[in-house]
């Protein structure tokens, strides 16, 4: 049984949270996938209850990525009062039917929805909005960032103490989401080396439950894996009901190294841009929250985390030469990065583009928008059996 915090932190409203239909056959069994069925097919779409979830007014939305610079975007609010502007608007929220549209467009095969959730500005900014354009300018989100923290001690004594309250009410939400047992969650870390994969994981999903949390790492294929489909490593991986799957590094890595090491054709990756948004897409309607985090570090302070990996001798088992190999391939990944983010953030699968060379401001956000996720899921403990108030523990 999963431990019950009892601290509360302030509600808010996040990213599309979809679970109802039945992940579509059509996807994974098409024969040049050679992928097999996925061992989530048994529920019937008709057994399947919506989920809702709140969606800002058709007006405020916005196709456009917003850079998430201070320069770019000007003073922000702190996060206190957008927290609290967040949990005044939960009572008498005006698009509740527009929720329950954006829910039922994921049934069958009506049209993508629009609507999106809101996170308030600061954290907003980081998300990568769904647009048409095919490629980002990672410069124009600065990996520096702290939104309304200033950069010294004191804040960053205070973010570690918000961190530990994020922490404790994901516990709570986690304990809830694995009594249900029905929907899962599904958490995407990328990044460049260094770029804080293994410490965000530590630190945000670390205090949970391990028996609700699973991860799982993404390195250079296998034989056995090389022989497949790529997405076949990936679909024995996905996340069962109740869990939290998180991925380091992920089917992304499909895309990214091939293109810069030119390792498979030109023609072959393109396809796998709209292959991937497309699977997330039957993920998502089969009942899998997704929330993907790219963690946006600069040249130079992945030039200091590698210098102390090499200064440190307790480091030194995390110093890889080929790291050194990939640097010099910077502008390359990064390009790739930027068709990334672009053509595969979707309102299903939303991509984050987090300022990481803090990392006690990284892994702050990244446990708010986890957190606001899971609030906006609002998963529920199951009905209590019948006559429980008639049993009478024996001596």
């Amino acid at each position: 049984m999963l431990a019950a915090p009892t601290l509360l932190a302030p509600a808010g409203l996040l990213v599309p949270t979809l679970g109802i239909g039945n992940l579509s056959h059509s996807l994974l069994t098409t024969p040049s996938l050679e992928m097999g069925s996925l061992p989530v097919l048994a529920i019937p779409s008709e057994q399947m209850t919506p989920l809702s979830v709140s969606a800002v007014p058709e007006a405020q939305l916005n196709p456009t990525v917003r850079p998430a610079g201070p320069a770019k975007r000007g003073a922000l609010p702190s996060l206190r009062s957008i927290e609290k502007a967040a949990k005044g608007n939960e009572r008498g929220n005006p698009s509740r039917q527009a929720a329950r549209s954006f829910a039922a467009a994921f049934d069958g095969n009506a049209a993508d929805p629009t609507a999106v959730d809101s996170l308030g500005d600061e954290l907003d900014s980081y998300r990568v909005k769904p647009s048409q354009r095919r490629s980002i300018n990672l410069s124009d989100y600065d990996a520096n960032d702290t939104g309304s923290f200033e950069k010294n001690k004191k804040s960053k004594k205070k973010a570690l103490k918000l961190l530990r309250k994020e922490t404790t009410r994901l516990q709570e939400l986690q304990q809830r989401l694995y009594a249900e047992g029905k929907r899962k969650v599904l958490v995407v870390f990328q990044a460049p080396d260094t770029g804080g994969k293994d410490g965000t994981i530590r630190w945000v999903i670390g205090p949970l439950n391990p028996q609700g949390v699973q991860v799982s790492s993404f390195k250079k294929p296998t034989q056995e894996e090389a022989s497949h489909h790529y997405l076949w490593r990936i679909k024995k991986a996905l996340p069962k009901p109740g869990m939290f799957r998180i991925f380091n590094r992920s089917h992304y890595e499909d895309i990214l190294v091939p293109t810069v090491l030119k390792t498979e054709d030109s023609a072959v990756i393109e396809g796998r841009y709209e292959e991937l948004a497309q699977f997330e897409k039957e993920m998502a309607k089969d009942g899998v929250t997704i929330v993907k985090f790219f963690l946006n570090i600069s040249k130079d302070e992945q030039k200091r985390r590698l210098q102390s990996r090499l200064d440190d001798p307790k480091k030194h088992w995390k110093f890889d030469k080929g790291d050194l190999e990939a640097r010099a391939l910077w502008e390359q990944y990064r390009a790739v990065y930027e068709k990334i983010l672009a053509r595969t953030s979707k309102p299903w699968a939303p991509w984050f583009v987090i300022p990481s060379n803090n990392k006690w401001y990284r892994s702050l956000v990244v446990s708010r928008i986890l957190r606001k996720t899971l609030e906006a899921m609002n998963p529920q403990f199951p009905p209590p059996m019948d006559g429980l108030e008639d049993i009478v523990i024996p001596d």
